[in-house]
């Protein structure tokens, strides 16, 4: 990149930081470093932000923070989306757990949020949003709105898969025994081998979140998932059972593996099913694969308020709860966004909540999926 395109780009330069709009030809630079980062995670991979752009519309963003020696120093991947309300926001990133910024130092993450302030800022009306892990330089954000956000749930993983416990030796017996019931029944676990094992469990995905009352994303978002994302980071296991002349796909889990870190990210579960423990098959098959191949960290991510089972079948699993946070540059209940411009699975709501979820749990599913597509795109 030439110096002329360099300034062009620039949108905040320290004595010995500079702050760009990433280019494609950053794109080797910016992997390797967000894999060496003890926080990088799959969704700062430059190609997460290119599934999201080119499935939603949304107009990316990507900051990257150089020294002066040309080295990076810290990346922030933003996307610019607009509200079907006329809210504008800058986030990092729409419809994404957690992709706040990185940094080798305090300095870059000043210069990172800097420049996402003055990003936003030169478009009126837009809040920037910021989505981050933990407390540590939690200093950094002082200057904007805080939200606290459901926590994450984190199996913290040993070097030998029999090394794995879950919680007390009671719960790990039980587990194990869930496990053996599944195996009892025929279910059997392996990974998708083609589009039509996506398609098969995308049906199975958009019911169970018909069932929560969560919009689900349109079958195009995983199909980009697994075309875009390098082959290595993306893995969905099925659990399945053979039922006379024909196998049926009883559960399954779409996972992804970048750094030290697995996130165990969608899940797909027949109701009828439940009985015979798919989905502890799926998990148990997970973590020990984890632990073989090397990862540290198997994050479940959050629960729901009003499911409290998932946070439980989250929580046996041996997992710790991590905070997360949103930080805004306004009160997100500020500037015209409202409720609409929070992230869609969001709780709160009463009785209007509890009406729209009745009423979406008896919509068909490609219903609940087509209108899915829309809500992701727009709020």
């Amino acid at each position: 990149m030439d110096q002329a395109s360099v300034r062009a780009a620039t949108i905040v330069e320290t004595p010995a930081i500079t702050v760009r709009r990433s280019t494609e030809a950053d794109r080797p630079r910016w992997c390797d470093f967000v894999a060496d980062h003890p926080q990088g995670r799959i969704y700062h991979h430059p190609d997460w932000l290119r599934v999201l752009t080119g499935v939603y519309g949304y107009e990316p963003l990507p900051l990257l923070a150089e020294r002066g020696d040309g080295g990076i120093a810290g990346v922030l991947p933003l996307a610019y989306k607009r509200g079907a309300l006329g809210g504008r926001r800058l986030s990092s990133l729409p419809h994404t757990p957690l992709a706040g910024p990185l940094a080798r130092d305090s300095e870059t993450l000043g210069a990172l949020l800097a420049a996402a302030g003055d990003a936003a800022a030169a478009r009126p009306g837009t809040q920037l949003q910021l989505k981050v892990e933990g407390d540590a330089n939690a200093g950094a954000f002082d200057a904007l709105e805080r939200a606290v956000w459901p926590e994450a749930h984190i199996v913290e993983l040993p070097e030998r898969p029999d090394d794995l416990r879950f919680g007390s030796g009671r719960n790990h017996q039980r587990i194990k025994w869930a496990v053996g019931k599944a195996e009892r029944a025929g279910v059997q676990v392996r990974a998708a081998a083609s589009e039509d094992d996506l398609r098969h469990w995308h049906r199975l995905y958009a019911e169970t979140m018909r069932a929560l009352a969560v919009p689900p994303h349109p079958f195009r978002f995983f199909r980009a998932l697994r075309v875009l994302l390098p082959p290595e980071s993306v893995r969905l296991l099925l659990a399945e059972r053979k039922d006379g002349d024909r196998t049926r796909i009883l559960a399954g889990s779409l996972l992804f593996m970048f750094g030290s870190t697995v996130f165990y990210a969608f899940n797909g579960l027949r109701r009828d099913a439940v009985q015979d423990r798919p989905n502890d098959l799926l998990q148990w098959h997970a973590l020990r694969s984890a632990c073989e191949e090397g990862y540290r960290r198997y994050d479940m991510g959050a629960g729901l308020a009003r499911d409290a089972g998932l946070t439980h079948f989250k929580r046996k699993w041996g997992a710790h709860p991590v905070p997360r946070y949103r930080y805004y540059s306004s009160a997100p209940e500020s500037r015209g966004h409202g409720r609409a411009g929070r992230e869609v699975y969001q709780e709160g709501g009463g009785m209007l909540r509890a009406a729209g979820d009745a009423a979406w749990r008896r919509m068909p599913v490609a219903a609940t999926t087509l209108l899915g597509g829309w809500m992701y795109r727009y709020l």
